[in-house]
């Protein structure tokens, strides 16, 4: 837990990562991961590696890791969570929850 709330607190939108013998980046600025998973999808490949598989019998087959239509049928899935009127009343319940664990 201590080694996310670091990189929650860094402030570069780029932070390079070793992961075991894999090389990786984490991207923390919203436009560069709509670049990445959106603007850019069909050039990112998402595909499996064997150091990568764990990675993704964590996540299943979740909209971060599958590509073609499958990518774009989850995506539309999602996309009426994420309207504006909604966005609106997540803040409340994020507010109260963040609250909580500041006072526990």
């Amino acid at each position: 837990m201590a080694f996310l709330e670091e990189l929650a607190a860094d402030t570069a939108d780029v932070i390079p990562l070793q992961v075991g013998a894999q090389s990786v980046v984490l991207l923390k600025h919203p436009s560069l991961i709509q670049q990445l998973l959106v603007a850019d999808a069909a050039q990112t490949d998402k595909g499996r590696t064997a150091e990568r598989e764990l990675f993704f019998a964590f996540l299943g087959e979740g909209l971060l890791n599958v590509r073609g239509d499958a990518h774009r049928r989850q995506r539309r899935l999602m996309l009426p969570g994420f309207h504006r009127n909604r966005l609106a009343g997540y803040a409340t319940t994020m507010t109260e929850q963040a609250e909580i664990i500041s006072n526990s």
